[in-house]
């Protein structure tokens, strides 16, 4: 079964990075062999915090926008809703980058025999290439059971020299505890928005990289300069003070203290049994499906290079079979293992703090067709956190049924975000949609059609009524 993704040639786009996750933590691997770059996401880390909606609706209103509907006077309908039902503020923050991990090799000089590769069934990246006749290997991959990022890099001769960094590029600050460890530390802050609203001092987070090597380790400020050393291992641990349970900031979370206990965990193991667990844990959400399609033997080709013969008419059913199975492997690094929040638009993978449609949860088809795999492809685990997602967003709906509409049960339209936002949101031309409620319950009712989990069904039973009662 063809599993595996690679590349022969250094591309410095995030978009050619290669996605490691374990549901909460992120991770996306660029493989440049003059400074490796490991872009970190946490699923809550957002913008804003949880805020309580402000509406112009009426029950008079909602019947004359009815009226001109029923008239064909579409613009004077589309006007009037937008005076009365857009939400103030209209529209949700974003997802945001949490920072990058630098490992900068000092040697640059040309490289030959490059080769970055991610491995599906292990989750596991690998970059290799040969460097003044030396050759360096190096692993990543974001364990689901310490709950935190792992990288090694290796010369197989010689010893080489790097600095160790790690950055964010605002709302945070980056310094040496000591010569083997690196924390850096934040807190969200939104500034006054016409569209986003008043501004707040949202959500800390926090990080911890902790810096093993047989090499000589200088601390500088905010980096770790190392020497003649054969390897160099980091260990990273990523926090926010986030509760999913009320869907809003909590202070009473010590973020801090989670970061040194993961760090604990990792140091309690070698690295070889971190992976080889992490590769075991791994195993038992991927291979539950296989799947071929039969054709050449087309993997001695970079997987880019495939894709542009695809499009040019190439045979290749096995690039089908990858990307299938590349498929299942992104809901499952971003939804399942210790996801709590499920799957926004683009995952868990984020470069930007202002990226596009805020990389929130559109309910208007985007949420749900990340699931739409989810139990054909014997993924069944990673829709918990969609469960969990339709409780509170049923329980925040409730008030904008009420107060917008008139109506019992509850309601969400388009676009909301880790707070709970359920109003018309951006415009009434896209933002409107009330069905996407409705829309959502049908990913509750397959999960349910799938398990006949009759314990799942009396859980999702009062969501998918306050939905019935409201249409």
């Amino acid at each position: 079964m063809s599993t595996i993704l690679w590349h022969n040639e250094v591309s410095e786009k995030w978009m050619d990075a290669f996605p490691l996750g374990n549901g909460r933590v992120g991770a996306m691997v660029y493989g440049t062999p003059d400074c490796e770059v490991i872009e970190i996401n946490e699923e809550s880390l957002w913008c804003g915090k949880q805020i309580q909606e402000k509406y112009h609706a009426s029950p008079e209103a909602l019947a004359q926008i009815r009226q001109l509907i029923f008239e064909e006077k579409l613009k004077e309908a589309a006007d009037l809703a937008s005076k009365t039902f857009l939400s103030d503020p209209i529209a949700v923050r974003s997802f945001e980058s949490f920072g990058e991990i630098f490992v900068d090799f000092f040697d640059k000089s040309p490289i030959t025999d490059y080769r970055k590769e991610l491995d599906l069934a292990a989750a596991v990246a690998t970059v290799s290439y040969v460097k003044n006749s030396v050759k360096y290997v190096s692993e990543s991959f974001v364990t689901p059971n310490e709950d935190g990022f792992c990288y090694k890099v290796c010369c197989d001769s010689g010893k080489f020299a790097c600095r160790v960094s790690m950055k964010r590029k605002q709302d945070a600050y980056s310094a040496c505890l000591n010569d083997n460890t690196i924390i850096m530390n934040g807190r969200v802050v939104s500034p006054d928005s016409e569209i986003y609203g008043e501004g707040c001092e949202g959500m800390s987070f926090g990080a911890r990289l902790h810096v093993i090597t047989d090499g000589n380790k200088t601390c500088n400020h905010d980096s770790i300069t190392i020497d003649s050393a054969t390897y160099v291992l980091l260990y990273g641990a990523f926090a926010t003070n986030y509760n999913v349970n009320k869907f809003d900031v909590d202070e009473s979370i010590d973020y801090r203290k989670n970061l040194t206990d993961c760090i604990d965990k990792f140091l309690a193991k070698s690295y070889e049994e971190i992976k080889a667990d992490h590769i075991a844990t791994h195993k038992k959400w991927f291979d539950n499906v296989s799947f071929e399609l039969e054709g050449p033997d087309l993997s001695h080709i970079s997987t880019d290079e495939r894709l542009d013969d695809l499009g040019d008419g190439k045979f290749d059913p096995d690039l089908y079979t990858l990307y299938y199975n590349f498929g299942r492997y992104l809901l499952i690094e971003s939804s399942g293992k210790n996801a709590t929040l499920p799957a926004n638009l683009q995952g868990i993978w984020c470069h930007d703090f202002n990226p596009p449609w805020g990389s929130d949860f559109h309910t208007n088809i985007n949420l749900q067709m990340n699931y739409w795999p989810a139990e054909s492809a014997n993924l069944s685990k990673t829709f918990a956190p969609f469960v969990h997602f339709m409780k509170m967003v049923s329980s925040f709906g409730k008030s904008t049924a009420e107060n917008v509409f008139g109506t019992r049960g509850w309601v969400i339209n388009h676009t909301t975000d880790p707070f709970g936002r359920t109003g018309v949101h951006d415009s009434v031309h896209c933002g409107f949609f009330p069905m996407a409620g409705p829309w959502l319950c049908l990913n509750l009712w397959e999960h349910y059609e799938y398990t006949r989990d009759e314990n799942y069904l009396k859980e999702i039973y009062p969501i998918l009524k306050g939905s019935c009662r409201f249409v």
